[in-house]
């Protein structure tokens, strides 16, 4: 899909204030800005509400290309942070998998890791990318002081 995306990382202390990113998400399409200390840390549903502020939503995995491609980019510009929030949870239904901002499904072709989602305790309803292991996770909601990933479209030409 031909998309330009600028991710805005909010990884621990690290943030980054824009990073433009090709549509076939295999190049970076223009640059990343210096990253800057962010003192503020979120949980989800405020990682959220961040996201909108700056014209975004947290991200959206549309498949495995995309996964792989965001890990290799987080990993490069945050090194070895422990994971990053997105978009997926099951809120509204247990096992039912949507993003926040577009309520599409999670699709089921993107990875989880072994033996997830398992809704531990009865209330992780919100998925992460574990980076030390490359996969997807549940976790709850309102782990605090969570990394995230924010989506901004911006058009793009083919």
């Amino acid at each position: 899909m031909m998309m330009l995306i600028s991710a805005l990382l909010a990884l621990a202390s690290l943030h980054t204030s824009q990073a433009e990113v090709c549509c076939d998400m295999n190049t970076l399409c223009d640059k990343v800005d210096e990253a800057i200390n962010e003192k503020k840390r979120f949980n989800l549903m405020s990682a959220n509400d961040a996201c909108k502020t700056q014209g975004g939503y947290l991200l959206e995995l549309e498949d495995n290309k995309e996964r792989d491609f965001t890990y290799s980019f987080v990993k490069k510009i945050a090194g070895d942070t422990t994971h990053f929030g997105t978009g997926g949870n099951d809120v509204a239904e247990e096992t039912t998998w949507v993003y926040y901002n577009s309520g599409k499904p999670v699709p089921t072709e993107v990875t989880w890791l072994a033996g997830e989602p398992n809704n531990s305790g009865n209330k992780e309803d919100c998925m992460v990318f574990w980076m030390s292991r490359e996969g997807l996770n549940d976790i709850t909601c309102d782990h605090n002081n969570i990394k995230y990933v924010c989506e901004i479209p911006l058009g793009c030409e083919a």
